[in-house]
Order: C-alpha cells, then structure tokens, then sequence
C-alpha cells in the first residue's frame, strides 16, 4: 500500500478498505479521546478534581468524498470539464446554499450578508485544485495520480444551528 500524507494510493481490497472506513462513523470519539487523557494530562484528577470532566472540541475537521478511477489517464480525460463545470456553475449563490449560510426563497443572498466568497483554481501536487471558500470554510476539488478528490469539505467555523455536540 502506497502512502503520501493521509492518502492512500493502492488498495488491494476496497471493500474492506470502505469497512474499514464506515468504522469512524460507529467510533464513540468521547470514549476513545478520554482514553488519552491519563498519556496527555495525568494531572487532570488533581488540577480538575472529580466533579469536572474534560471537554472535547474540534478546531477544524474535513469529510472528502474520493472517486477512485483506473489510471491517472482515465481522471485526465474528464478532468477539465469538471474544473469547468464546477468554476462556472459554484457562483456565489450556490458556494452559499451548499455551505449551509441563509439565503432568499430566489436563493440571493440577504443584503446584509457579510458571507466572503472566493474561488481560486490552481495546479497543485502534480494536478488541479479549484477551491471555494466561504469566510474560513471550504470546498475544494482535485486530483492526485488516478483518484479524484471532490467535496472535500473543511469546516472550520460553525455556526450555532448546524453544531452537533457528543456526550
């Protein structure tokens, strides 16, 4: 198995692999990062006491969606008309709804929007990235050898009616 960063580019069996994969959504993430604690604060028993318990927040996360296809050649073939596509048609209005921000019934922006949209299209680790953000969140796409990775999606600020909180 290949791997560059947190990517992996040869998979003998992708039905396990995607097994694999489904797991983080079943992980009880409190119970496994409170499994940490006792390595990375073993004083928090004395400094909290026994009423407090620690709380866990995320800074930034990103959920991707990867297409995998047969040869590097096969994802080039298609690849412009992707970036085209998504370039053309991620107008403002659209980078908006997609990001959960509040847009009209004619899906415009409100006036009083003080949402920042930008796009930047670029060549990036040997391929093409095209990029929407929406203030500190984003959505990009692009390839890397023959996957193509689309809608990898970074939250980084949440507002109050999308946050979701484990206990």
């Amino acid at each position: 198995m290949l791997k560059s960063k947190v990517e992996l580019f040869y998979i003998s069996d992708y039905k396990a692999a995607q097994r694999t994969l489904d797991k983080q959504l079943d992980a009880q993430w409190v119970e496994l990062l409170n499994g940490l604690l006792p390595a990375v604060f073993p004083m928090m028993a004395n400094i909290l006491g026994p009423y407090l318990s620690y709380y866990w927040t995320v800074w930034q996360s990103e959920w991707a969606s990867d297409l995998i296809f047969d040869s590097p050649q096969s994802l080039n073939k298609i690849m412009d008309r992707l970036i085209r596509h998504a370039h053309i048609n991620g107008t403002s209005t659209r980078v908006l709804r997609y990001m959960d921000r509040p847009v009209r019934i004619n899906a415009a922006p409100y006036k009083n929007s003080t949402d920042q949209i930008a796009t930047r299209l670029m060549s990036f680790n040997n391929g093409i990235r095209l990029k929407h953000w929406c203030d500190s969140n984003s959505i990009k796409m692009y390839n890397e050898q023959n996957v193509l990775r689309k809608q990898a999606r970074k939250v980084q600020s949440v507002s109050p009616q999308t946050r979701t909180t484990f206990n």
